[in-house]
């Protein structure tokens, strides 16, 4: 038994010493003493959605969005030192969406009627991922638009959402559902996309706290707006000159990470505690 005021917490049972090579630890009395944690499979998918083995780490971060910001902050920084901003969407009452207590430290609340923000103006590589915390308050709503990427006429270059009673993925126009819902709660997830050059197919594939929902190949490569910032909390809609916002997502918002190539769930949460390496107590192993 250890105590251990520097640990930092992942959940209201685990956390990591980061001055410890990275070590895990587990509390079975709120924080005051900690216990190393040797993992299994089952459980490290469970913390840190993991899907076993050692990987190396090839995804690196093209932008993040954290949400620690001061509430009432004008802009949303990009943490990966892209100075890909982010900022609230406009209007009399700006920000229109309020922080919260998001999944690590704060978040952004989307009311589901008129909040949304903005991230940048930003065409990902062929090949990207995109990691994101969500907790739902209505999922069972049709049309809430968690993240989106609309051109100047609101076409559709990428959505991800609520529809047709559950997960939708809309990549360049052309739409992939998966009925598979969960309801309420904090849910990682990554949303990965893999070019193949030869045969100008993409393979988007959707991953909820580690597990694979579905994947569809689409034809050609994502091509996002020059014009149009990325929303959370909307999509727009309309016409050039006349774009509408709509599809409003109710609910909470954390720790939104674009990746460089096709990125594990593991290594996305464990970077968002800024662990580039974690040793696991009891066998002689290192996660990656």
């Amino acid at each position: 038994t250890q105590q251990l005021n520097a640990i930092k917490m992942i959940d209201d049972k685990h956390g990591y010493l980061a001055g410890n090579g990275g070590t895990f630890y587990e509390t079975r009395d709120g924080g005051r003493s900690w216990f190393p944690h040797s993992f299994t499979t089952a459980n490290l998918r469970s913390i840190a959605s993991w899907s076993g083995g050692e990987k190396p780490v090839t995804a690196s971060l093209l932008a993040s969005y954290n949400f620690d910001e001061t509430p009432g902050s004008s802009v949303y920084l990009d943490t990966a030192g892209a100075s890909r901003h982010g900022l609230p969407g406009p209007g009399s009452a700006a920000p229109f969406q309020s922080f919260t207590a998001g999944r690590f430290g704060s978040g952004l609340s989307f009311d589901g009627t008129d909040d949304y923000a903005q991230l940048a103006i930003y065409q990902p590589p062929t090949s990207f991922s995109i990691s994101l915390w969500c907790n739902p308050k209505n999922p069972g709503t049709n049309n809430q638009a968690i993240i989106a990427n609309n051109d100047t006429a609101g076409g559709d270059r990428f959505v991800f959402g609520f529809y047709n009673t559950g997960y939708r993925i809309r990549f360049m126009g052309t739409n992939f559902d998966i009925a598979d819902l969960r309801w309420f709660g904090w849910q990682h997830f990554l949303i990965t996309c893999s070019y193949n050059s030869t045969t100008n197919q993409s393979t988007v594939a959707l991953r909820r706290d580690g597990t694979l929902l579905g994947s569809n190949a689409f034809t050609g490569q994502l091509t996002t707006s020059t014009g149009v910032r990325w929303s959370l909390g909307q999509q727009w809609n309309g016409s050039i000159g006349n774009l509408v916002a709509a599809d409003f997502f109710d609910g909470d918002i954390d720790a939104v990470h674009f990746l460089d190539g096709v990125a594990t769930a593991g290594q996305t949460v464990l970077r968002e505690h800024n662990i580039q390496s974690a040793a696991v107590a009891g066998d002689g192993g290192r996660l990656f």
